[in-house]
């Protein structure tokens, strides 16, 4: 049995002794990363177990993730995975918070990202998940606030069981409570953020370099990235080709063309394997190339092939 939920690491325990005992074997393996990435089998996957066990199951796991992670014996798997969201879930809020207070002070969101991303302050909902979500005003269900809230109440159980009281988490806990309440269990922990803008009549959106709204009003205006290409690792590039797509989900990327027939119409240029890439905007077609998600597959990409990489602005929807 390969368990892939969000639960507590001594319920996990209990289960797979129980399994054990009827002459079954359990794996815990709980995941991260986004759906994208499950869509196309680059999950992190966090496991704990038995030795001999988690070596059976070795080739499912694989199918599923890219990033593999061995915790320990039975239950470490999920002790991982409830300290992960724990931090990712309170670090979302205190950011949600942040943001809010500067934005109401005066300040830009594109100042306070610029500033962050040279301190102690940038953090991976700053730099990946907002981008997607909050400062595009879409809080359609991806995360959420009722499975982030049972996440950190887990962990905040977990403490107490060991002695402690974890306040953070329990403060984050309160807050994702309140939302619940107001009937928003179902919608994406973004919409935590659009309480706190009706509350202080403010907007957290990103804009580009050109000041266009990326939240696709009116003045929208997408980007575009075309690399030819000139392949000289066949089998680096196809690990290359596994890594790629779901960065480009996590920066609101699409493939319009991956290495499909071109023909000549005019002039000399002929590439020899052209990709293109959609974005929102220029800022996240740069974000992205520059971005620590994309890194691993940039340099697979670099180390298997020769690249002719550039961005281009489109034109403002009408």
């Amino acid at each position: 049995v390969i368990d892939m939920s969000t639960i507590d690491p001594i319920s996990s325990k209990r289960v797979g002794d129980e399994l054990r005992r009827r002459g079954f074997e359990m794996v815990d393996s709980p995941v991260g990363k986004t759906s994208e990435h499950a869509a196309t089998g680059t999950l992190t996957l966090m496991v704990g177990g038995n030795p001999a066990a988690i070596e059976r199951v070795t080739p499912v796991l694989n199918c599923m993730g890219t990033d593999t992670f061995y915790c320990g014996g039975p239950g470490t798997g999920h002790a991982m995975k409830m300290t992960n969201n724990l931090l990712a879930t309170t670090i979302m809020i205190a950011n949600t918070e942040a943001l809010a207070i500067g934005i109401k002070a005066g300040l830009k969101l594109e100042l306070m990202q610029e500033v962050m991303r040279t301190t102690m302050a940038w953090n991976q909902q700053l730099a990946v998940a907002m981008p997607k979500k909050v400062f595009v005003g879409d809080d359609s269900p991806g995360f959420a606030i009722r499975l982030a809230c049972k996440d950190v109440r887990l962990a905040c159980e977990a403490a107490e069981a060991m002695g402690f009281e974890a306040k953070v988490g329990r403060g984050a806990h309160a807050t994702m409570e309140s939302a619940i309440s107001m009937g928003l269990g179902d919608r994406d922990t973004a919409a935590l953020m659009f309480i706190l803008e009706k509350k202080l009549g403010i907007e957290v959106r990103q804009h580009g370099a050109a000041g266009q709204d990326l939240s696709g009003g009116a003045n929208a205006m997408a980007a575009y990235v075309l690399n030819d290409m000139e392949i000289t690792d066949p089998a680096l590039f196809e690990e290359y080709k596994k890594l790629s797509p779901a960065t480009v989900a996590q920066y609101g990327g699409r493939f319009l063309a991956r290495g499909g027939r071109t023909e000549t119409l005019e002039g000399e240029w002929s590439p020899k394997r052209l990709v293109i890439l959609e974005f929102p905007s220029l800022e996240q077609a740069k974000a992205w190339a520059d971005s620590a998600e994309y890194a691993p597959a940039k340099r697979l990409r670099q180390l298997s092939s020769k690249s002719n990489l550039i961005a281009v602005e489109g034109v403002p929807s009408a």
